[in-house]
Protein backbone atom coordinates (compact mmCIF):
# COMPACT_ATOMS: atom_id res chain seq x y z
CA UNK A 1 0.00 0.00 0.00
CA UNK A 2 2.56 2.18 0.56
CA UNK A 3 3.78 2.68 -2.86
CA UNK A 4 0.50 3.01 -4.15
CA UNK A 5 -0.12 5.76 -1.27
CA UNK A 6 3.47 7.88 -2.98
CA UNK A 7 1.95 7.49 -5.99
CA UNK A 8 -1.90 9.34 -4.98
CA UNK A 9 -0.03 11.77 -2.98
CA UNK A 10 1.62 12.55 -6.13
CA UNK A 11 -1.30 12.70 -7.79
CA UNK A 12 -3.25 14.59 -5.70
CA UNK A 13 -0.35 17.33 -5.00
CA UNK A 14 0.53 18.71 -8.55
CA UNK A 15 -2.38 16.94 -10.58
CA UNK A 16 -5.47 17.85 -8.40
CA UNK A 17 -7.12 20.17 -10.74
CA UNK A 18 -7.29 17.61 -13.88
CA UNK A 19 -7.90 14.75 -12.62
CA UNK A 20 -11.51 14.24 -13.38
CA UNK A 21 -10.46 14.47 -16.99
CA UNK A 22 -9.55 10.91 -18.92
CA UNK A 23 -6.85 13.24 -21.08
CA UNK A 24 -6.18 12.15 -24.48
CA UNK A 25 -2.90 10.10 -24.43
CA UNK A 26 0.57 12.14 -26.01
CA UNK A 27 3.33 11.00 -26.75
CA UNK A 28 6.25 13.42 -27.73
CA UNK A 29 6.58 11.82 -30.81
CA UNK A 30 2.84 12.49 -31.56
CA UNK A 31 3.87 14.19 -35.46
CA UNK A 32 4.44 10.67 -36.56
CA UNK A 33 1.63 9.30 -35.10
CA UNK A 34 -1.16 11.96 -35.46
CA UNK A 35 -4.23 9.39 -36.32
CA UNK A 36 -4.15 8.95 -32.45
CA UNK A 37 -5.42 12.68 -32.17
CA UNK A 38 -6.95 13.50 -35.47
CA UNK A 39 -9.23 10.91 -37.56
CA UNK A 40 -8.38 13.39 -40.92
CA UNK A 41 -4.94 11.95 -40.62
CA UNK A 42 -5.82 8.38 -41.84
CA UNK A 43 -4.20 7.16 -45.04
CA UNK A 44 -2.22 9.90 -44.93
CA UNK A 45 1.09 7.80 -46.23
CA UNK A 46 -0.95 6.99 -49.10
CA UNK A 47 0.52 3.40 -48.44
CA UNK A 48 -0.73 1.04 -45.64
CA UNK A 49 1.32 1.43 -42.34
CA UNK A 50 1.58 0.11 -39.02
CA UNK A 51 2.70 2.29 -35.56
CA UNK A 52 3.26 0.31 -32.24
CA UNK A 53 3.95 2.99 -29.55
CA UNK A 54 4.42 2.41 -25.66
CA UNK A 55 5.12 5.05 -23.26
CA UNK A 56 6.12 4.81 -19.28
CA UNK A 57 5.14 8.06 -17.30
CA UNK A 58 6.97 8.45 -13.92
CA UNK A 59 9.70 6.00 -14.21
CA UNK A 60 10.33 4.56 -10.46
CA UNK A 61 7.17 5.58 -8.98
CA UNK A 62 4.80 2.23 -8.93
CA UNK A 63 1.45 2.42 -10.56
CA UNK A 64 2.66 5.16 -12.48
CA UNK A 65 0.90 5.18 -15.93
CA UNK A 66 2.16 2.99 -18.60
CA UNK A 67 0.38 3.07 -22.21
CA UNK A 68 0.42 1.06 -24.82
CA UNK A 69 -1.04 2.23 -28.72
CA UNK A 70 -1.37 0.44 -31.75
CA UNK A 71 -1.60 2.19 -34.85
CA UNK A 72 -2.96 1.87 -38.66
CA UNK A 73 -3.82 2.97 -41.19
CA UNK A 74 -4.40 2.88 -45.26
CA UNK A 75 -5.90 4.66 -48.54
CA UNK A 76 -9.03 2.56 -48.76
CA UNK A 77 -8.35 1.12 -52.63
CA UNK A 78 -4.57 1.55 -52.33
CA UNK A 79 -4.01 2.54 -55.91
CA UNK A 80 -0.64 3.39 -56.97
CA UNK A 81 -0.26 7.00 -57.72
CA UNK A 82 -0.04 8.58 -60.99
CA UNK A 83 1.88 11.22 -59.84
CA UNK A 84 5.48 10.32 -59.19
CA UNK A 85 8.44 12.61 -58.31
CA UNK A 86 7.77 16.55 -58.14
CA UNK A 87 10.15 18.78 -58.93
CA UNK A 88 9.58 22.13 -57.46
CA UNK A 89 11.11 25.29 -55.18
CA UNK A 90 12.88 23.41 -52.52
CA UNK A 91 12.80 20.07 -53.40
CA UNK A 92 14.45 18.94 -55.90
CA UNK A 93 13.01 15.68 -56.04
CA UNK A 94 10.57 15.22 -53.78
CA UNK A 95 7.04 12.71 -53.45
CA UNK A 96 3.99 14.13 -55.01
CA UNK A 97 0.52 12.81 -53.07
CA UNK A 98 -1.39 10.10 -54.25
CA UNK A 99 -4.32 11.62 -56.67
CA UNK A 100 -5.67 7.67 -56.27
CA UNK A 101 -6.63 7.80 -52.63
CA UNK A 102 -9.20 9.68 -51.83
CA UNK A 103 -10.55 7.56 -48.99
CA UNK A 104 -8.69 6.50 -46.02
CA UNK A 105 -9.34 4.36 -43.04
CA UNK A 106 -7.69 3.94 -39.67
CA UNK A 107 -7.69 2.07 -36.23
CA UNK A 108 -6.27 2.62 -33.19
CA UNK A 109 -6.04 0.51 -30.17
CA UNK A 110 -4.62 2.02 -27.13
CA UNK A 111 -4.48 0.93 -23.15
CA UNK A 112 -3.69 3.39 -20.35
CA UNK A 113 -3.06 1.73 -16.94
CA UNK A 114 -2.65 4.16 -14.02
CA UNK A 115 -2.81 2.70 -10.57
CA UNK A 116 -6.05 1.06 -10.05
CA UNK A 117 -6.98 2.67 -13.50
CA UNK A 118 -7.20 1.05 -16.59
CA UNK A 119 -8.81 2.35 -19.69
CA UNK A 120 -9.00 0.50 -23.23
CA UNK A 121 -9.81 2.89 -26.24
CA UNK A 122 -10.65 1.32 -29.99
CA UNK A 123 -11.36 3.74 -32.41
CA UNK A 124 -12.33 3.68 -36.17
CA UNK A 125 -11.35 6.63 -38.19
CA UNK A 126 -12.56 7.79 -41.97
CA UNK A 127 -11.36 10.49 -44.08
CA UNK A 128 -12.11 12.06 -47.37
CA UNK A 129 -9.12 14.03 -49.14
CA UNK A 130 -9.10 16.75 -51.53
CA UNK A 131 -6.44 17.06 -54.47
CA UNK A 132 -5.93 20.82 -55.27
CA UNK A 133 -2.98 19.70 -57.09
CA UNK A 134 -0.15 17.32 -56.63
CA UNK A 135 1.17 18.58 -53.83
CA UNK A 136 -1.60 20.43 -51.78
CA UNK A 137 -4.35 18.55 -50.43
CA UNK A 138 -7.21 18.97 -47.71
CA UNK A 139 -8.46 15.81 -45.50
CA UNK A 140 -11.48 15.71 -43.44
CA UNK A 141 -12.11 13.20 -40.26
CA UNK A 142 -14.66 11.42 -38.57
CA UNK A 143 -13.98 9.13 -35.76
CA UNK A 144 -16.36 6.58 -33.60
CA UNK A 145 -14.65 5.05 -30.65
CA UNK A 146 -15.69 2.40 -27.92
CA UNK A 147 -13.77 3.34 -24.16
CA UNK A 148 -14.19 0.92 -21.61
CA UNK A 149 -13.14 1.70 -18.03
CA UNK A 150 -12.35 0.29 -15.06
CA UNK A 151 -10.79 0.87 -11.42
CA UNK A 152 -10.09 -2.34 -9.49
CA UNK A 153 -10.20 -1.39 -5.84
CA UNK A 154 -9.55 -4.51 -5.17
CA UNK A 155 -5.95 -4.31 -5.82
CA UNK A 156 -4.89 -2.16 -3.36
CA UNK A 157 -3.48 -3.74 -0.27
CA UNK A 158 -4.71 -3.08 3.29
CA UNK A 159 -7.53 -1.48 1.72
CA UNK A 160 -10.51 0.73 4.04
CA UNK A 161 -13.49 -0.98 2.85
CA UNK A 162 -15.31 1.13 5.46
CA UNK A 163 -14.96 3.90 3.12
CA UNK A 164 -17.49 4.34 0.35
CA UNK A 165 -16.10 5.43 -2.23
CA UNK A 166 -13.54 2.25 -2.21
CA UNK A 167 -16.22 -0.38 -1.86
CA UNK A 168 -17.13 -0.73 -5.33
CA UNK A 169 -15.09 -1.75 -8.62
CA UNK A 170 -16.19 -0.07 -11.50
CA UNK A 171 -16.53 -0.69 -15.50
CA UNK A 172 -17.98 1.12 -17.61
CA UNK A 173 -18.32 1.30 -21.93
CA UNK A 174 -18.85 4.37 -23.59
CA UNK A 175 -19.53 5.17 -27.20
CA UNK A 176 -18.03 8.51 -28.48
CA UNK A 177 -17.29 10.52 -31.96
CA UNK A 178 -14.87 12.91 -32.66
CA UNK A 179 -13.95 14.74 -36.40
CA UNK A 180 -10.92 16.18 -37.66
CA UNK A 181 -9.29 18.24 -40.79
CA UNK A 182 -5.94 18.08 -41.79
CA UNK A 183 -3.88 20.40 -44.37
CA UNK A 184 -0.99 19.58 -45.92
CA UNK A 185 1.75 20.21 -48.52
CA UNK A 186 5.28 18.96 -49.34
CA UNK A 187 6.40 21.62 -46.62
CA UNK A 188 4.25 22.13 -44.23
CA UNK A 189 0.72 20.92 -42.61
CA UNK A 190 -1.97 22.43 -40.35
CA UNK A 191 -4.23 20.26 -37.97
CA UNK A 192 -7.46 20.83 -35.94
CA UNK A 193 -9.52 17.82 -34.31
CA UNK A 194 -11.62 17.24 -31.45
CA UNK A 195 -11.10 12.98 -31.22
CA UNK A 196 -14.37 12.70 -28.64
CA UNK A 197 -17.22 15.32 -28.82
CA UNK A 198 -18.99 13.49 -26.14
CA UNK A 199 -18.38 14.41 -22.45
CA UNK A 200 -18.88 10.88 -20.78
CA UNK A 201 -19.02 10.52 -16.86
CA UNK A 202 -17.09 7.36 -16.42
CA UNK A 203 -17.74 6.72 -12.50
CA UNK A 204 -21.28 7.63 -12.34
CA UNK A 205 -21.66 5.79 -8.88
CA UNK A 206 -18.67 6.34 -7.62
CA UNK A 207 -17.00 9.49 -5.67
CA UNK A 208 -13.92 10.22 -8.02
CA UNK A 209 -15.77 11.91 -10.67
CA UNK A 210 -13.78 10.44 -13.59
CA UNK A 211 -15.02 11.52 -16.96
CA UNK A 212 -14.09 12.34 -20.69
CA UNK A 213 -13.72 16.17 -21.20
CA UNK A 214 -13.57 17.54 -24.91
CA UNK A 215 -10.65 18.43 -25.84
CA UNK A 216 -9.28 20.67 -29.33
CA UNK A 217 -5.91 20.05 -30.31
CA UNK A 218 -4.25 22.37 -33.13
CA UNK A 219 -0.93 20.56 -35.11
CA UNK A 220 1.65 22.09 -37.25
CA UNK A 221 4.53 22.22 -38.73
CA UNK A 222 7.11 23.09 -41.25
CA UNK A 223 10.15 21.77 -43.04
CA UNK A 224 13.03 23.48 -44.13
CA UNK A 225 15.51 21.98 -46.76
CA UNK A 226 18.61 23.40 -45.36
CA UNK A 227 20.86 22.07 -47.61
CA UNK A 228 21.24 18.56 -49.34
CA UNK A 229 22.25 17.16 -46.23
CA UNK A 230 20.21 18.84 -43.40
CA UNK A 231 16.46 19.36 -43.14
CA UNK A 232 14.61 21.13 -40.09
CA UNK A 233 11.22 20.84 -38.65
CA UNK A 234 10.02 22.83 -36.15
CA UNK A 235 6.29 21.38 -34.83
CA UNK A 236 3.32 22.74 -32.74
CA UNK A 237 0.76 21.06 -30.95
CA UNK A 238 -1.90 23.53 -28.77
CA UNK A 239 -4.25 21.75 -26.59
CA UNK A 240 -7.33 23.01 -25.14
CA UNK A 241 -10.01 21.55 -22.80
CA UNK A 242 -12.85 23.70 -21.55
CA UNK A 243 -12.46 25.16 -18.39
CA UNK A 244 -8.75 24.13 -18.27
CA UNK A 245 -5.49 26.28 -18.99
CA UNK A 246 -4.33 25.34 -22.74
CA UNK A 247 -1.53 23.40 -23.12
CA UNK A 248 1.26 23.33 -25.76
CA UNK A 249 4.30 21.34 -27.13
CA UNK A 250 6.88 23.25 -29.04
CA UNK A 251 9.22 21.10 -30.86
CA UNK A 252 12.53 21.34 -33.01
CA UNK A 253 13.81 18.65 -35.09
CA UNK A 254 16.71 17.97 -37.46
CA UNK A 255 17.10 15.80 -40.30
CA UNK A 256 20.24 14.30 -41.30
CA UNK A 257 20.90 12.41 -44.66
CA UNK A 258 16.86 11.34 -44.46
CA UNK A 259 18.14 8.91 -42.25
CA UNK A 260 18.34 10.09 -38.90
CA UNK A 261 15.99 12.51 -36.41
CA UNK A 262 17.31 14.26 -33.50
CA UNK A 263 15.46 16.62 -31.97
CA UNK A 264 14.48 18.51 -28.25
CA UNK A 265 10.61 19.49 -27.08
CA UNK A 266 9.23 21.62 -24.48
CA UNK A 267 5.75 20.87 -23.00
CA UNK A 268 4.23 24.05 -21.30
CA UNK A 269 5.36 23.50 -17.52
CA UNK A 270 5.55 19.91 -17.53
CA UNK A 271 8.54 18.68 -19.38
CA UNK A 272 11.84 19.08 -21.68
CA UNK A 273 11.54 15.69 -23.69
CA UNK A 274 14.49 14.80 -26.10
CA UNK A 275 13.67 12.43 -29.23
CA UNK A 276 15.91 10.38 -31.64
CA UNK A 277 14.91 8.54 -34.80
CA UNK A 278 16.56 6.15 -37.02
CA UNK A 279 14.87 5.43 -40.57
CA UNK A 280 16.70 1.97 -40.80
CA UNK A 281 14.66 1.51 -44.48
CA UNK A 282 12.20 3.48 -46.53
CA UNK A 283 9.74 1.02 -44.48
CA UNK A 284 10.85 0.65 -41.36
CA UNK A 285 11.43 3.56 -38.58
CA UNK A 286 12.51 3.63 -34.97
CA UNK A 287 12.12 6.31 -32.26
CA UNK A 288 12.66 6.67 -28.92
CA UNK A 289 12.09 9.27 -26.54
CA UNK A 290 13.00 10.69 -22.78
CA UNK A 291 10.82 13.28 -20.97
CA UNK A 292 12.61 14.92 -18.05
CA UNK A 293 9.84 16.83 -15.62
CA UNK A 294 9.74 20.14 -14.91
CA UNK A 295 7.26 20.58 -11.60
CA UNK A 296 9.11 19.19 -8.07
CA UNK A 297 7.80 15.00 -9.25
CA UNK A 298 11.01 15.50 -10.45
CA UNK A 299 12.06 14.50 -6.89
CA UNK A 300 10.98 11.26 -7.08
CA UNK A 301 10.79 10.32 -10.52
CA UNK A 302 13.42 9.45 -13.19
CA UNK A 303 11.41 10.52 -16.08
CA UNK A 304 9.39 9.40 -18.48
CA UNK A 305 10.46 7.29 -21.84
CA UNK A 306 8.92 6.31 -24.56
CA UNK A 307 9.33 4.04 -27.81
CA UNK A 308 8.07 3.61 -30.96
CA UNK A 309 8.13 1.26 -34.12
CA UNK A 310 6.71 2.18 -37.80
CA UNK A 311 6.72 -0.30 -41.01
CA UNK A 312 4.86 0.99 -43.65
CA UNK A 313 3.93 -1.23 -47.34
CA UNK A 314 4.76 0.34 -50.16
CA UNK A 315 2.59 -0.87 -53.12
CA UNK A 316 3.85 2.16 -55.01
CA UNK A 317 6.68 0.26 -56.68
CA UNK A 318 8.81 3.90 -58.07
CA UNK A 319 11.41 4.62 -55.64
CA UNK A 320 10.03 7.10 -53.19
CA UNK A 321 12.95 9.47 -52.71
CA UNK A 322 11.91 11.40 -49.46
CA UNK A 323 10.83 9.87 -46.25
CA UNK A 324 7.77 10.83 -45.00
CA UNK A 325 8.11 14.10 -42.57
CA UNK A 326 4.72 14.44 -40.75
Amino acid sequence: MGKYRTFIIICGLFFFNVCKAQQEVLYSQYFFSQLAINPAYAGNDDNLNFTGLSKKQWLGIDGSPTTFSFIGHSPLFHKPSTINNYSGTGIKQGRGFSDNNQVGLGLVLCNDHEGVDNTFISSFAYSYKILFNEVTRLSFGLQASILNFRQSFNQIDNLNTLDPVFQDNVSVTKFNVGSGVFYETVHYYVGLSVPEIIENKLTPKNASGESQLRQYFLTGGYVFYLSRLFKFKPTLLLRYTESMPAQFDLSANFLYRDKIWAGISYRYNNSVNIIGELLISQKLRLGIAYDYPLSKIHLVTNGSAEIMISYTFQKVKHRIINPRYF
